[in-house]
């Protein structure tokens, strides 16, 4: 992410390319694949693997969550391979490769090409996590349309998303993920906001047959769940409770933490905050009791566009339910700042959060 210095660095990186790759490129050597058998059971194995032990006042970003899931993940299953494109020291599946090189494969950036081999490899019993960053997802998203059309077990790590990631500028920034893989036939969608969350989340996944994808987030954010809670597919979390709800406020990932910080300003105890860590499957029935316990009136914060991501999941999945509508998302494209002031240009922020609440609240 930084430009080389003039003089020594530049000018050694330019003799490098004109001297060793130029005049000669390297020949790629490509060895036979092993045989492998599928295995075969009506019974399919459940991968356990321990909790996360991360220190209760810790702040940990979601992504982190890859290594330590993935690796435990690696140890408990011999099918688990990962499948990168040149980011892995940013995703944390680098811990993984480290770990267990011979089932890792790096794919530089080519992410059609790394979403095609993830598919042969599940196609062969195998349990393939492609891990980079949302954003660049998008570039194979054929290739994952037709995984999934096929019906292969392959599980999608799509970290920096949103414009929490700050000064990487919007190219880096995943803001259709959720809209594209919400369309996936057969998909699981997940959206965790905290560390265990994820680390739990990224295990479901595992145990899961069929695609799935998990967004993740860059920034480091505070724990909120305690390490044994459990994150079943299909599920959503009430993170704030009241015994007369006048709002639901549902949110996920970063923008989660800014509504907790914006509730605990506000200082009232007629508001309910619920973690939307599962589109898919949407979590209707859980959700629709407590929209009715607010009297339909809700309110999602998210750093996605507002096409396809956690407002239209909720509208689509209470439709008819919801009495009355506030939505807060990405509305234009975004430009390179800092995490905090990328999120308050968009009403995101703690602070743009309690205002717009206390303006429903009236």
């Amino acid at each position: 992410g930084k430009p080389l210095k003039p003089g020594n660095e530049l000018d050694q990186a330019l003799n490098e390319v004109s001297k060793d790759l130029m005049k000669s490129p390297p020949l790629p050597s490509i060895p036979k694949p092993p045989r492998f058998e599928t295995e075969r059971s009506n019974s399919p194995k459940v991968i356990q693997v321990a909790s996360p032990l991360y220190p209760k006042d810790s702040k940990v970003a979601t992504r982190q969550a890859i290594g330590d899931a993935f690796v435990a993940l690696g140890k408990a299953d011999s099918r688990i391979w990962s499948i990168s494109a040149d980011t892995s020291n940013s995703t944390y599946s680098d811990k993984f490769t480290k770990e267990f090189p011979d089932r890792s494969v790096e794919c530089y950036i080519a992410e059609q090409n790394m979403a095609g081999i993830a598919a042969g490899l599940a196609a062969r019993g195998l349990i393939p996590f492609v891990s980079t960053f949302g954003a660049f997802l998008a570039r194979a998203f054929d290739q994952i349309r037709m995984t999934a059309l096929s019906g292969l077990n392959v599980k999608y790590f799509g970290t920096h998303a949103g414009v929490s990631i700050g000064e990487d500028g919007p190219s880096q920034m995943a803001l259709e993920d959720l809209a594209a893989f919400r369309t996936l036939q057969n998909s699981v969608v997940l959206y965790p906001s905290d560390a265990i969350s994820a680390y739990a989340c990224i295990v479901n996944m595992a145990n899961y047959h069929g695609p799935a994808y998990i967004r993740l987030s860059r920034p480091a954010t505070p724990l909120i769940y305690s390490p044994d809670e459990q994150f079943e597919i299909g599920d959503a979390k009430l993170v704030v409770s009241s015994n007369a709800p006048k709002l639901s406020i549902i949110s996920a990932g970063v923008v989660l933490h800014e509504v907790l910080k914006a509730v605990k300003e506000l200082n009232v105890d007629c508001l309910q905050v619920i973690d939307l860590y599962c589109l898919k499957p949407f979590p209707r029935a859980k959700l629709l009791k407590l929209l009715e316990s607010s009297n339909g009136r809700c309110i999602v914060f998210e750093e996605h566009a507002a096409e396809g991501g956690v407002g239209e999941s909720v509208a689509s999945g209470l439709a008819g339910h919801i009495r009355e509508w506030n939505h807060v998302a990405v509305s234009r494209i975004p430009r390179s700042g800092p995490p905090e002031e990328q999120l308050d240009s968009f009403g995101l922020s703690a602070k743009s959060i309690k205002e717009k609440i206390q303006k429903i609240l009236g």
